[in-house]
């Protein structure tokens, strides 16, 4: 973030989580829930590049960086993201399971804001407008 803010490049944040993923939990167990993060990590993997920085924020939710990446280039990863992970099932011992995840979108801008403002940011635009909605995207400019 530091290097792009200084030399005025682009650079744009994905922040997801994995729609409903507590119910996992709870209707199979904390085993298959593992399962579940560790393949959406794979998936989200085999779309990013190597520079971009994928990484688990908290319980379900990721956050990816997107280096030398503009808004709209990041909002098309983003649908691609969730288009894979919706169509790919998860095999499990319960079975292939159904993932979906919602993603926010977000690019620094020039106005300095604090690194975690910006993750921030992207958080907020992920749960803007999610009311019962699974497998949207939002952009926050």
């Amino acid at each position: 973030m530091e290097r792009a803010f200084r030399f005025n490049r682009p650079l744009s944040v994905l922040f997801f989580d994995i729609d409903d993923f507590r119910n996992f939990n709870n209707t199979y167990n904390h085993s298959t829930g593992n399962i579940i993060l560790r393949a959406i990590s794979e998936r989200c993997r085999s779309i990013l590049r190597t520079m971009d920085v994928l990484a688990r924020y908290a319980g379900d939710e990721f956050v990816a960086l997107l280096p030398e990446t503009d808004i709209a280039s990041a909002e098309a990863v983003a649908r691609r993201m969730v288009k894979k992970i919706s169509a790919d099932k998860i095999a499990t011992t319960f079975g292939e399971l159904g993932v979906i995840i919602s993603i926010g979108v977000t690019a620094l801008s020039e106005k300095r804001t604090h690194d975690s403002a910006l993750i921030d940011r992207a958080n907020n635009a992920e749960h803007q407008d999610k009311q019962g909605q699974k497998g949207i995207v939002v952009v926050a400019l």
